[in-house]
């Protein structure tokens, strides 16, 4: 049986339910990416990139942060560097200093020390002090003690405290042990201004520079001799030779000499060497 004209679906309304259907997926799926933005998920791929940016930006700020944590590490590790290399130049320096370069001398001090005589074996302990062209010196030895003090060119000779002679022209240097001169020291150090020092000391907590010469490169001494140099002031601390050993102190803060205090018999004209007292060398 053939369908009738009116059962045959008009091609217009065929075509307005297409529609309507494509409308309602259309609309169905613009609901569903709207739920989908809602709850906070990206609706496509394109929306991603941003996050991904924001990824890459923090992962690059925190490359970059360890990268100047690195900086900062290599700039510490190069300080010590510095510090290292600057503490092994300033030990070289305290290994290689020159006599002449570290050594100093004031017109004013004192001294003390033990010493015996080359030719007895005696042995005498002495000490003094020096103020420009003035000078006190006491010996102690197994005679008594002997005082000798040279005051504007006059020598007074004390003999054990109780006896005074005042003699004009006596040069005390002769009667004086060479090691209490300076100017002994002073010539030893024109003789080798380059002098290395062998290393360092410590004297009554003062560390000190070591200077040594043998017998032979000696030219004020008759024997090997070593100086011992303060590295803080530059002054002369002490000095050993095999007679004995004579420290230094007070370096320029010897104000004046005076003469002793009590009656002094004068000795004019000249006078024969068995008039003068005995020191006991």
């Amino acid at each position: 049986m053939r369908p009738t004209r009116s059962d045959i679906p008009d091609p217009d309304s065929r075509i307005d339910r297409r529609h309507v259907l494509r409308t309602l997926g259309v609309l169905s799926v613009t609901a569903m990416a709207g739920c989908a933005d809602d709850e906070g998920e990206p609706a496509d791929g394109d929306d991603d990139a941003p996050e991904a940016d924001d990824e890459g930006e923090a992962d690059d700020a925190a490359a970059d942060d360890e990268g100047d944590g690195d900086d900062e590490d290599d700039a510490v590790t190069d300080e010590e560097d510095d510090d290292e290399d600057t503490e092994e130049e300033d030990d070289d320096d305290s290994d290689t200093s020159r006599f002449e370069d570290v050594i100093a001398f004031a017109d004013s001090y004192a001294y003390e020390g033990e010493m015996s005589d080359e030719g007895t074996g005696q042995e005498f302990r002495m000490e003094g002090r020096v103020a420009g062209g003035d000078s006190y010196m006491r010996m102690d030895d197994q005679e008594g003690v002997m005082e000798i003090y040279t005051i504007e060119g006059e020598t007074f000779f004390v003999e054990d405290e109780e006896q005074c002679f005042a003699m004009p022209g006596v040069d005390p240097a002769e009667e004086e042990p060479d090691d209490v001169d300076v100017g002994t020291h002073e010539e030893e150090v024109g003789a080798h201004p380059e002098l290395e020092a062998v290393g360092r000391d410590e004297i009554d907590g003062e560390e000190v520079y070591v200077f040594e010469l043998t017998a032979e490169e000696a030219t004020a001494h008759d024997d090997e001799v070593t100086y011992y140099v303060s590295v803080e002031t530059g002054y002369l601390r002490r000095v050993e030779t095999e007679d004995g050993v004579i420290d230094f102190h007070s370096w320029g803060e010897i104000d004046s000499i005076e003469p002793p205090e009590m009656e002094c018999m004068e000795m004019d004209g000249e006078v024969e060497d068995d008039d003068l007292p005995s020191l006991g060398l």
